[in-house]
């Protein structure tokens, strides 16, 4: 339960601390007094987000605390999965600076809001008006059904096989998609790869063409100069062997009268050497230079064949054509792979979607089961709170898969006899729709665990008598848990163990918003001011004696 709760620098509020009752706790004021104020700064604490419009003075900052007294094993198991200190008291806190900043803590240890959102999410629950119009929401009213059959597992069981049925569904269709899109471009693709397959590629082809056309095309012209280069070499009359092969004899003829004519000599025969051997080269390459048109074509035609495929492809080289080839093989080969997936694929995704059909025949199965109990208890607490003629009825249509199963909940309600039953929406008053909400979370409350619940005018539309047994409902739910009921019925506030007047004041020319527990004649006139306006006679002040004596704890 909130114990204690800290405000500073909030909104209207310059500061407030208050101590609240384990039980029924009732918050009265006039409207516009600021008691949203304190839902607002609760819902704060609790992890709800901020803004520098929450800062009473800008240049401060805004520090709201609260200290629950609690050992609810779900808040206990949370803080030690987060790795906080387990005390007997646990405080939150949330601060603001001015510069926008905002920090969570808990038990005085940093905290993400995640964390801080974990934590506050089972210690209170806030009923705001806004909750009652979402009990005509079918999503809300399942979570309704949900929280009384405790079928939160058989819920997340299905939701887990939906989540992989719709990741396989998904990925079905990717894949059928590229298959549709590569079936449209297979023929081209194959066509393509035909092409350069048969054009039977390799790396450095291309220079190598193109420098053996440039040979043979300059045929007559090498045979001439290697020709020529052969007759002055050896075979002309006056040749550069003969000549060298006589200088060499000559020098040898003299290399017994001097090392200087033997080294000349051994030089020459070298030189002389080489020369012959340049020679044959020569004559080698003249007799293999022929001059072939039909090779000059193939080679024409392999050039522009390849540069045709460069041209068509926007590539430059031989090796970019051949990375092009094995990549639409590679292409064409995953569209076989993805072939074989699909079929795969569509195994899965019919097994999966029979696990989400099964979840979801339990998850049903469970929710039916807890329904004629939560119906027959629904119509004990509306009778209490005087529908005393209403039915209620909980209809299942079933629907595609979604998140909450295959079927969608449909609360029908009748407050006459005689009345068919409709849809809650359109069947129920205001009032009518607080009472519902508040018989649902008298049956929920007694299952659940949690420790705090805070009521928005959950009294809106009803007054006398059907106010006091809205009353008598609300002071059931706090014998088990901690109630904070904000309310303008002087019935309702008359049975709260504490009672809280909020109101705004005027000080060093801003306006505040106060929050202070009245006892005794505070009290007795705030009821009276609740019963009969600002000028209550004796007659009015008296009834709220009476009021309060009634029910005084």
């Amino acid at each position: 339960m909130l114990s204690r709760l800290r405000i500073q620098n909030y909104a209207l509020i310059r500061s407030l601390n208050v101590t609240f009752s384990p039980n029924f706790n009732a918050l009265t004021g006039e409207t516009g007094a600021g008691k949203s104020i304190l839902l607002g700064a609760i819902g704060l604490m609790l992890g709800e987000r901020a803004d520098l419009g929450s800062l009473f003075d800008r240049t401060s900052k805004c520090v709201i605390e609260g200290t629950f007294i609690t050992q609810l094993p779900e808040a206990i198991e949370l803080l030690k999965e987060f790795d906080l200190d387990i005390q007997d008291d646990l405080t939150l806190r949330r601060e603001i600076t001015p510069s926008g900043k905002s920090r969570a803590f808990i038990n005085d240890t940093p905290v993400s809001g995640n964390q801080l959102r974990a934590i506050g999410s089972l210690l209170v629950d806030i009923h705001s008006q806004h909750q009652t119009i979402l009990l005509k929401n079918a999503d809300f009213q399942m979570s309704l059904v949900d929280g009384f059959a405790k079928s939160s597992l058989e819920l997340e069981n299905f939701r887990s096989a939906l989540y992989h049925w719709q990741q396989a569904e998904k990925e079905l269709q990717q894949i059928k998609a590229e298959l549709d899109r590569d079936l449209k471009d297979r023929s081209y693709l194959e066509y393509q790869l035909q092409e350069l397959d048969k054009a039977s590629l390799k790396t450095g082809e291309l220079k190598e063409a193109e420098d053996e056309l440039k040979l043979l095309n300059s045929s007559s012209e090498i045979a001439a100069a290697l020709s020529a280069s052969a007759t002055a070499l050896y075979e002309g009359d006056q040749n550069v062997y003969g000549l060298l092969s006589e200088s060499k004899k000559a020098m040898l003829k003299l290399a017994g009268l001097s090392e200087n004519f033997a080294s000349l000599g051994e030089r020459l025969t070298t030189i002389t050497a080489e020369a012959m051997d340049v020679y044959n080269e020569i004559a080698a390459l003249n007799d293999s230079i022929v001059h072939d048109p039909e090779r000059i074509d193939a080679l024409n035609a392999r050039l522009s064949a390849i540069t045709a495929l460069l041209a068509k492809h926007g590539l430059k080289t031989e090796a970019e054509l051949i990375e092009l080839k094995n990549s639409l093989s590679r292409r064409l080969n995953q569209s076989d792979e993805q072939s074989e997936r699909l079929g795969q694929l569509g195994k899965e995704v019919a097994q999966k979607l029979s696990l989400v059909s099964d979840s979801a025949t339990i998850l049903h199965q469970k929710r039916l089961a807890a329904i004629p109990e939560l119906e027959a208890e629904l119509l004990n607490y509306l009778k209490e709170v005087g529908l005393t003629n209403s039915s209620v009825k909980f209809e299942f249509v079933q629907i595609p898969f979604s998140k909450n199963g295959g079927h969608r909940a449909n609360l029908l309600f009748s407050a006459n006899v005689g009345v068919p039953l409709a849809d809650l929406s359109s069947a129920a008053s205001g009032g009518e729709l607080s009472r519902v909400m508040l018989a649902l979370k008298a049956i929920l409350a007694k299952s659940a665990n949690l420790p705090s619940i805070i009521f928005d005018e959950i009294d809106t539309g009803v007054s006398g008598e059907i106010a006091r047994r809205v009353g008598q409902l609300i002071r059931q739910i706090s014998a088990g848990h901690q109630v904070l009921i904000i309310t303008h019925q002087p019935q309702i506030a008359a049975m709260g163990q504490k009672h809280f007047r909020v109101s705004k004041m005027v000080s060093d020319g801003t306006t505040q918003t106060q929050m202070t527990e009245i006892t005794n004649g505070e009290r007795v006139e705030e009821i009276a001011s609740m019963m009969g306006g600002a000028a209550a006679g004796t007659a009015t002040i008296q009834s709220a004696q009476e009021l309060l004596d009634r029910y005084k704890h």
